[in-house]
């Protein structure tokens, strides 16, 4: 009953928190039974989605037009989980569990086609598109070669790997893993520089484009903003994770 009641009193809460707020100044219906996964391109021009029931679609952000449908097999619709752009925006990724492509952001052709060596639960383009950094669920963060396919480098972790991001130049990299830790690495040395202890999954991270910050959240739980270098946490937006189960 407790719960409950907590519950309840929470919901109010974020609904009255949230009553005042400005509405969007604009919207965009991209499915009609929602998203797996979804991104936006750096520029801000470009928004990637990946439907529950029709594949992948490409929009322009400023016209609302939707300019490619991607699936990776002709004539059927692929379950995309995952997309992410490339840093110049030429570049797309999408992937599917065991599969990923990589499109041509202007023609809409596909690039490269390749089979990956586990189950992938997060990507990450680096530069051009020639590489992308996977979170897979062998324990294993993995630096993929696009163009000539196979794997360069591998980041071992103690649990499946649920989120990633890379720096533009692929050198520096932020995992989440299963056992709630978040770590940046060096992808060149494959060395762990820090590690941040978490109460549950992470489920998402996000490097800054200065390098010096990265985000962090938690299933359920905390989002944190912290120093990569020194380990400080500069800003947590939830201070309810007492509340939530681990999962």
């Amino acid at each position: 009953m407790r719960t409950r009641l907590a519950g309840a009193l929470l919901s109010l809460s974020l609904l009255t928190a949230c009553s005042d707020a400005p509405g969007p100044t604009q919207t965009l219906e991209t499915t009609v039974r929602g998203a797996n996964a979804a991104a936006v391109s750096p520029d801000g021009y470009f928004g990637l989605v990946a439907a529950v029931d029709h594949g992948g679609s490409l929009w322009d952000l400023r016209s609302g037009e939707r300019l490619f449908d991607w699936n990776h097999q002709q004539g059927s619709y692929t379950t995309l989980n995952h997309t992410s752009f490339s840093p110049d925006n030429l570049f797309a990724l999408t992937a599917s569990p065991f599969d990923i492509v990589l499109w041509s952001t202007q023609t809409g052709e596909p690039q490269w086609y390749w089979k990956t060596p586990d189950e992938i639960l997060d990507v990450d383009l680096v530069g051009s598109g020639e590489f992308a950094l996977l979170g897979l669920a062998n324990a294993e963060a993995v630096i993929f070669d696009i163009q000539n396919g196979g794997v360069l480098r591998r980041l071992y972790h103690p649990a499946s790997v649920r989120s990633v991001a890379v720096n533009s130049d692929g050198e520096l990299a932020l995992t989440g893993a299963d056992d709630y830790i978040a770590r940046i690495w060096d992808t060149g040395s494959q060395t762990v520089l820090f590690e941040r202890p978490f109460n549950n999954l992470i489920d998402t991270v996000a490097l800054a484009p200065n390098e010096v910050y990265a985000f962090s959240a938690e299933t359920l739980g905390s989002a944190q903003i912290w120093d990569i270098t020194t380990g400080e946490l500069i800003h947590s937006l939830s201070g309810d994770e007492w509340y939530w189960p681990k999962r």
